[in-house]
């Protein structure tokens, strides 16, 4: 377990991000800058409390897989 609470916006300049765990964390939201990682293939979100909400735009990046 970690104790992630806010991802920051700066997480959106990692433009060549392929994978990201952000698993058992405490993060309620992601920022929309994640969107700019578009070469983002495997977002794992699995068993944040509360469970995570995914911005559109996130879902929206070609090819990624999200581990909820």
């Amino acid at each position: 377990t970690n104790a992630l609470s806010v991802l920051p916006d700066e997480i959106g300049k990692l433009s060549k991000l392929e994978k990201l765990s952000l698993a058992h964390n405490f993060l309620t939201a992601l920022p929309k800058s994640l969107a700019q990682c578009t070469q983002l293939k495997t977002l794992d979100i699995r068993s944040n409390n509360p469970p995570l909400l995914v911005p559109e735009e996130i879902k929206a990046i070609p090819g990624i897989t999200i581990l909820e």
